[in-house]
């Protein structure tokens, strides 16, 4: 599933850019698009989660996940890179980060 909502990511995040010409902008109007798509996706498929009832708390872990993103796209940009290959940079650590978001805030088990 990661990988499907990698590859939507950066598809939204490219076209965005190529729309747009901030990549800035482009990551944080993509986040939202992205939550939407992974929420339904992840919450269904790897969690087992159907009800809405996970949505605030899996918007706040992207939020923080939008921020980190920005700031590795940055990071690439200041040495002179593309902003997409700053996305292709950051999206396995937020692929990750992700992950453990979920797995233990967001989708946790009691029991």
């Amino acid at each position: 599933m990661g990988l499907l909502n990698t590859i939507v990511a950066l598809i939204v995040f490219a076209t965005l850019q190529w729309l747009l010409s901030d990549y800035l902008l482009a990551g944080f109007i993509a986040v939202p698009i992205c939550v939407l798509f992974s929420h339904a996706t992840m919450g269904r498929l790897v969690f087992n989660s159907t009800g809405l009832g996970t949505l605030i708390p899996f918007a706040t872990v992207y939020a923080v996940l939008g921020m980190i993103n920005a700031g590795l796209i940055s990071m690439v940009v200041s040495f002179g890179q593309d902003p997409l290959i700053g996305q292709i940079v950051a999206a396995p650590v937020i692929a990750v980060l992700s992950f453990l978001g979920n797995e233990l805030i967001v989708f946790r088990r009691t029991g």
